[in-house]
């Protein structure tokens, strides 16, 4: 899919294999082009923005790392996957948060 950003359109199954590729400048562009997108969509989840910077920090290496994963369904399938694993990252922090919240009572409870 093209994708026109600014005054030029942007091809991200190209991107993709890029990416795929290891190359540098393809990881800038991924970067560049869905970095607003996908923030934005940690907010929803996590509405902290030091926190929320982290899950996409955390979001992004997974993409990179599992870019081998991802195959290519037609226009919007890279933002659409990439979607995805952010959501995910974002769920399993909410997670982890809940199971660490708890409260330790140090004298035994009664039955009732």
């Amino acid at each position: 899919m093209n994708i026109f950003r600014g005054d030029r359109y942007i091809d991200e199954r190209k991107i993709a294999e890029g990416v795929r590729n290891g190359d540098s400048t393809a990881v800038r562009k991924l970067y560049d082009i869905w970095s607003g997108y996908l923030f934005a969509l940690c907010t929803r989840y996590i509405p902290d923005r030091s926190e929320a910077e982290d899950i996409l920090q955390d979001s992004y290496l997974k993409i990179i790392s599992s870019i081998g994963s991802f195959t290519w369904k037609g226009s919007g399938s890279l933002k659409a996957w990439m979607s995805r694993i952010t959501v995910n990252e974002a769920l399993q922090y909410l997670r982890r948060q809940k199971r660490c919240s708890f409260v330790e009572y140090k004298d035994a409870l009664p039955d009732r």
